[in-house]
């Protein structure tokens, strides 16, 4: 437990147990001298403290010892590392949670690069709320809790408010990250660098009186945070080459023969020429693609519906009766039916009036018993 003194308009601390007993024994807090520690509601004089004047070490304790700071700034490697991993996680659950409530912008994280930074750089904001959210919430987060660092006011007695500590962030997205921006970032990170460097204050601690404090000299903490970093990033490429590779044997082993794959493309094609058009009042089909593999889709719009005013009750609803009709009426119909014997799988895909997925309904010859 660390503890704090009230000497007239000043203020020494934080000191530690034994510089408490090193203060009591030489007499310089006496039963009227006012202490705080975290946990304490306000000042409270010595004598209102169980324990505070009991017998203690009588250790002489030099002033500059009294009034040494409780940490040490944290290096910039640490810092980097640690930061890394916070917006690592914070990206991940961005993504989460708009892959819940808008799953088509998920959808652009496969699309080309380009299209995926312009993604990542719009949810980045995000994921520094979260961050700040956490940080509030936990007293630290994961990232600088494996580095061994914590960001406290400058004296180091305390966390920072939430308001504080999510300007701090937002000090970080402009200036220590360029907004996201891969060219500017390159920049600004060296330049944050060579200030940490130096033992100068970044701007963002500099704007929220802040300062990132190692909560031990350990270098090791640095080594740690960097491996789960990298540990982490090879395990999420490494997932993407296997969920790629997983892909392309599907398709491979699903390609439909080149006489079956024409027949799908002219039956396409054939949907694509009459399309759009109204099946019923709410209805329009609005084209059909052939693949990956063996799949031919149909492509439907609800012009009545949109995504962002049914309530997940309802969607789930929708979601269950629309899949029942579809295969029902595929597999008591006889239209597609030659489709099916083939090993085709015919999908339906509905979209809300916006553009946005509502429904997808796969079917095979082996829902329809064939």
């Amino acid at each position: 437990m660390f503890w704090y003194v009230q000497r007239g308009e000043h203020e020494i601390g934080p000191v530690g147990e034994d510089a408490l007993r090193a203060l009591v024994g030489t007499g310089q807090i006496t039963p009227d001298t006012r202490l705080w520690h975290e946990g304490l509601s306000g000042w409270t004089a010595a004598l209102e403290l169980p324990g505070v004047l009991g017998p203690r070490a009588a250790a002489p304790l030099s002033s500059a010892a009294v009034d040494a700071p409780r940490f040490e700034p944290a290096t910039p490697w640490r810092r980097y590392w640690a930061r890394f991993i916070d917006i690592t996680v914070g990206m991940f659950l961005v993504a989460m949670m708009t892959g819940a409530i808008r799953p088509s912008l998920i959808g652009h994280l496969n699309a080309a690069v380009g299209a995926r930074w312009v993604v990542l750089v719009l949810l980045l904001p995000f994921a520094l709320v979260i961050d700040a959210g956490i940080y509030r919430a936990l007293g630290n987060t994961p990232g600088k809790a494996i580095a061994g660092i914590k960001v406290l006011t400058e004296d180091g007695r305390r966390l920072l408010s939430a308001p504080a500590y999510l300007g701090r962030n937002f000090g970080v997205y402009f200036f220590g990250l360029g907004l996201g921006l891969p060219l500017v970032s390159l920049f600004t990170l060296i330049y944050g660098y060579r200030r940490a460097a130096a033992g100068e204050m970044s701007t963002w601690d500099r704007l929220s009186a802040s300062r990132v404090h190692a909560l031990s000299g350990d270098t090791l903490r640095t080594w740690l945070a960097a491996g789960v970093y990298l540990l982490g990033a090879t395990g999420v490429f490494a997932l993407g080459l296997h969920t790629q590779h997983r892909e392309s044997t599907y398709a491979a082993h699903h390609a439909p023969a080149p006489i079956l794959q024409q027949e799908l493309t002219q039956a396409a094609n054939g949907v694509n020429a009459a399309a759009p058009k109204m099946i019923d009042r709410i209805t329009r089909l609005d084209g059909a693609h052939v693949g990956p593999g063996s799949l031919f889709t149909y492509e439907y719009t609800l012009t009545n519906m949109r995504l962002h005013e049914i309530s997940p009750v309802i969607l789930a609803t929708l979601r269950w009766r629309l899949s029942a009709h579809v295969r029902q009426a595929v597999c008591s119909g006889t239209a597609l039916k030659p489709m099916l014997t083939t090993g085709t799988t015919v999908r339906f895909h509905y979209r809300d009036r916006e553009g946005q997925s509502l429904v997808m309904v796969s079917v095979s010859s082996a829902d329809c018993g064939i």
